[in-house]
């Protein structure tokens, strides 16, 4: 037995070189980035995370309806951001829509 081991053991160390995650020795791995934060102030998203996310609802039949709102568009000024976004992928990932108009 011992000598299928032995006569495994390079290929096996030599696969699991190949397949063994690179990072150097003393290096830190960096931290995921989050898809969303908290707004910065009432009105204000952060610069990094510039796509407002809304949950609530303007409208009496949708009262809570998950909106985002990007930088440039017609109302991206109107409504107070409950969650800031990096972008849009990651708003909607989130469960938000695009507004309608």
């Amino acid at each position: 037995m011992s000598q299928v081991f032995r006569a495994l053991g390079a290929p096996l160390f030599a696969l699991a070189l190949v397949f063994a995650p690179v990072t150097g020795h003393g290096q830190e791995v960096a931290a995921p980035v989050p898809a969303s934060v908290a707004p910065i102030t009432k009105d204000d998203c952060p610069a990094d995370y510039p796509v407002k996310g809304n949950k609530s609802g303007c409208q009496e039949e949708r009262l809570v309806d998950p909106m985002y709102h990007v930088s440039g568009l017609r109302w991206y000024a109107v409504p107070d951001p409950e969650e800031c976004f990096a972008t849009a992928a990651y708003a909607e990932a989130a469960g938000n829509r695009a507004p309608l108009r």
